[in-house]
């Protein structure tokens, strides 16, 4: 299910291989409520198995992505159209998840410059993702971690805007995107980014933070091993340890 009945124009995979997305449809008014009970019952969940925090995923084509973007939100109910009506469901699925841990206890990604998965770019970002970050900052949403540029690509975009809708949210900053450790220590130093987030880094380097503490070398990411459904690729990467043994 989707915003819209618009494909993720991708692959995935499942189960056995690789396959073309399907096409998904639209959630109805009904589906709607019972997809944010699904985040809180989510929440709840991580809360019972002992996880401090969680983050919500507004980014990269994904589902409240798809309701924030005039391109992949052809709704005319109440979830579509204005700028008000799209960030809905950003706001509904927020409050249910702040409902179950705490303000204090949410991050929330999002990915305004990036047209991952068949999601394109809104026709007004800044007008789009100011409102969803007011929505943020009216939750008292403890940290906004943003892909700056596009997901796995360049770190671009239109000249201040980035800095404009970082600068709107009140509260810490995470930056992801593109950083290796000496760009990220930089950042932070700079007092305009609070903490950096690292991804595809991870994957590959098990002990990331130690290699980046150490300044050793990392290990490469072989992409086409990725999402392929085994180990290989995935969790086989040898930790320094492993590698000094």
């Amino acid at each position: 299910m989707a915003s819209s009945a618009i494909g993720a124009a991708s692959k995935t995979f499942d189960g056995k291989g690789i396959v073309e997305t399907s096409e998904p449809r639209a959630l109805t008014l009904t589906d709607i409520p019972r997809v944010i009970e699904d985040f809180r019952q989510a929440a709840r969940n991580a809360q019972k198995a002992g996880f401090d925090a969680v983050e919500i995923h507004a980014a990269n084509g994904y589902l409240i992505d798809q309701f924030l973007r005039d391109t992949s939100n052809r709704r005319t109910d109440a979830y579509g159209g204005s700028v008000a009506n799209r960030t809905r469901f950003l706001q509904e699925v927020v409050a249910a998840v702040v409902d179950v841990l705490g303000p204090g206890r949410v991050g929330v990604r999002l990915s305004p410059f990036s047209n991952a998965n068949n999601v394109g770019i809104d026709s007004d970002t800044p007008a789009t993702f100011n409102a969803a970050i007011d929505v943020l900052n009216d939750a008292g949403i403890a940290y906004l971690h943003m892909v700056e540029g596009q997901t796995g690509g360049p770190r671009e975009w239109p000249a201040g805007s980035l800095e404009t809708l970082r600068d709107r949210f009140t509260g810490a900053y995470m930056a992801n995107n593109g950083y290796d450790g000496t760009s990220a220590v930089a950042a932070v130093a700079s007092g305009k980014v609070d903490l950096v987030a690292f991804g595809k880094l991870h994957i590959s380097n098990p002990d990331l933070a130690e290699r980046l503490a150490a300044d050793a070398t990392l290990n490469p990411l072989p992409t086409a091993a990725l999402y392929g459904g085994g180990r290989e690729g995935y969790t086989d990467y040898p930790a320094l340890a492993d590698l000094a043994a």
